[in-house]
């Protein structure tokens, strides 16, 4: 078993008077008197009871009951995958070494800690390397890491970053091969395969400063990055070629903390974020669809629900869920006590939010 940090509802939510707990009740009075209905409601574990003195609390009360205390610093990262029928979480969190694995079924976690990185773990993807699940982690010491989700062991040497610390890593596959692209904060992002341990051609270079986040996805065939940056652009990349596709897209006022792709009527789409805007791109045409969402958000991933693809975002204290077809607000804003620093989507549709020490499972209410 890994340390972890009791889950302690009276946590002081960075305001003066009560925990962060009853704050968050008065806010989902609030939306209750005014009739409002969120995206996303409670998920409990297999086996997790509920604390009895809160059997009256409202469901989104009663989510913060299940929270996994996971890490001794905010939740910055969180990946899911699924082996042999079981489901992963994968977190790393702030001003922490160590990777923690959580069985998304029980709420427990797997084993210990994955230690290895001699500084903070900034990053982490997962993918399938010779039939097993992996975690692929990037932190502040220039290496990415990858470990068995099965038996919590480091396979191989860890890779070094020439780019120096490792921002922001996403994994797919090149030519059948497993790869991962590793943004780095010389403005440079590299693609690596994970059989073989090489690097696989030139740098991804154009970015002026450092490259914060990735994603991949198809266009016309192709496997292709997009690249959000400290330089306020958006860059593709095909990733046989390692060449740029196109100018950069603009738009941005800010840096570009998060990047998600997807497809909206058959077309391939980028969603990014930063803290001024959340931006929609169609990258056929290398234009923006619209208006950009409002809230602030400094991190996205997209989802299907209900038939409509959706991004979803979290930022300050709360999480935003939006219809990608017609850039709409669908429901209220889910309110949470702290920052979000990290969202992933489980392997069975479920929403992973990362806030304060804690990692939340959210189920979409229909």
């Amino acid at each position: 078993m890994p340390d972890t940090v009791p889950h302690d509802a009276d946590r002081t939510g960075g305001g003066a008077g009560g925990g962060w707990l009853e704050e968050m009740r008065a806010r989902v009075r609030g939306a209750r008197a005014q009739g409002g209905r969120g995206a996303w409601g409670p998920s409990a574990p297999a086996g997790e009871a509920l604390d009895r003195a809160d059997a009256t609390a409202s469901p989104v009360e009663r989510r913060l009951r299940l929270a996994f205390a996971a890490h001794t610093g905010e939740v910055t990262a969180v990946a899911a995958a699924t082996a042999y029928g079981r489901r992963f979480a994968v977190t790393c969190g702030w001003q922490e070494e160590a990777v923690r694995v959580w069985d998304l079924d029980t709420g427990h976690p797997l084993g210990g800690p994955l230690v290895g990185h001699t500084d903070r773990v900034s990053t982490v993807a997962t993918t399938v390397l010779a039939g097993r699940p992996v975690a692929v982690t990037g932190g502040e010491d220039a290496t990415v890491r990858v470990w068995d989700l099965v038996t919590g062991a480091q396979i191989g040497e860890p890779l070094i970053s020439p780019a120096g610390r490792v921002t922001s890593v996403a994994t797919t596959r090149l030519d059948g091969r497993p790869v991962v692209v590793i943004c780095g904060e010389d403005g440079t992002a590299r693609v690596r395969d994970l059989a073989t341990r090489r690097q696989v051609g030139q740098s991804l270079a154009g970015h002026t400063g450092e490259v914060l986040s990735v994603a991949t996805t198809a266009l016309d065939g192709r496997r292709v990055a997009v690249t959000g940056g400290e330089d306020g652009t958006v860059r593709l990349w095909d990733l046989t070629t390692r060449r740029p596709l196109g100018e950069p897209l603009t738009g941005h006022t800010g840096r570009v903390t998060s990047v998600a792709t997807t497809r909206l009527d058959g077309r391939p789409i980028a969603v990014t974020a930063g803290p001024e805007a959340v931006r929609v791109w169609d990258l056929t045409t290398r234009r923006q669809l619209g208006t950009p969402l409002t809230g602030l958000a400094t991190t996205v991933v997209t989802a299907t629900l209900d038939g409509r693809q959706v991004a979803v975002t979290g930022g300050w204290y709360e999480v935003r869920t939006w219809d990608l077809a017609t850039r709409e607000q669908i429901g209220e804003a889910l309110d949470v006590p702290m920052s979000v620093g990290a969202l992933a989507l489980a392997p069975d549709g479920r929403l992973l939010v990362g806030f304060d020490w804690d990692l939340t499972v959210l189920a979409h209410l229909r």
